[in-house]
C-alpha cells in the first residue's frame, strides 16, 4: 500500500498557492496586464492541477492520499474555473468540459467524505485550508451544491440557507 508523502502534500500545496496568485492577477485589472480572460499561464496551470486530480483520483478513493488536500483541490479548480472569462466558443466548450469534471469530481469526493451539507463541506475544508471570514462562502457553497445535488434535483434541497436554483456562475 502506498500512502502519500509530506512532499506530495507540500509540491501540491506550492501548486495551489501558485495557481491562486496567478486567478488573483487575473481578477485585479490593476495588476493584471490584460482584461480578465483566461490567460495561457493560469490555463497551463489549471491543466496541471487537472492532471494531478486525475492522477490521484483512485489513491484518495482508497484512503491513500489526503483527502482533505483533495476536496480542496477540487473545489478550488472548479472555483477558478467557474469564474474565468473566455475569449471564443473553443475556450468557451474547453472551460465547460473542465467544469463539468471539476464537479463530477466534487461529488465524488463528497460522497468518499460523506459530506452531505455544506456545513460538512466547510468542515473538510477547514482540514487543509478555510477561513470563516473569506468573502466567497456563497460562491463555493452554489459551486459545491451544483455538483452535489446535479442529478438529484432540486427538490431534495432543504429550503434552509440554500442558494437558489441559479448555476453558480451567475455569480460571476
Amino acid at each position: 500500500m502506498r500512502i502519500h508523502s509530506w512532499s506530495e502534500d507540500w509540491e501540491a500545496t506550492i501548486r495551489l498557492q501558485t495557481i491562486r496568485f496567478v486567478n488573483e492577477q487575473i481578477k485585479d485589472p490593476v495588476t493584471a496586464a490584460h482584461d480578465g480572460t483566461v490567460a495561457a499561464v493560469a490555463t497551463l496551470a489549471l491543466v496541471e492541477l487537472l492532471i494531478d486530480v486525475r492522477r490521484t483520483e483512485l489513491l484518495v478513493q482508497k484512503g491513500q492520499y489526503r483527502q482533505s488536500l483533495w476536496f480542496w483541490s477540487v473545489m478550488f479548480g472548479a472555483c477558478v474555473i467557474t469564474g474565468g472569462k473566455t475569449d471564443s466558443s473553443l475556450e468557451e466548450a474547453q472551460m465547460k468540459l473542465a467544469r463539468d469534471e471539476y464537479l463530477d469530481k466534487i461529488k465524488m469526493a463528497s460522497h468518499v467524505l460523506r459530506i452531505k451539507t455544506w456545513e460538512g463541506a466547510k468542515d473538510a475544508l477547514r482540514l487543509f485550508a478555510w477561513d470563516d471570514e473569506f468573502d466567497g462562502e456563497l460562491e463555493l457553497k452554489a459551486i459545491w451544491e451544483e455538483a452535489f445535488w446535479a442529478d438529484q434535483g432540486r427538490a431534495k434541497r432543504s429550503a434552509a440557507g440554500d442558494v437558489d436554483s441559479r448555476d453558480a456562475r451567475a455569480f460571476w
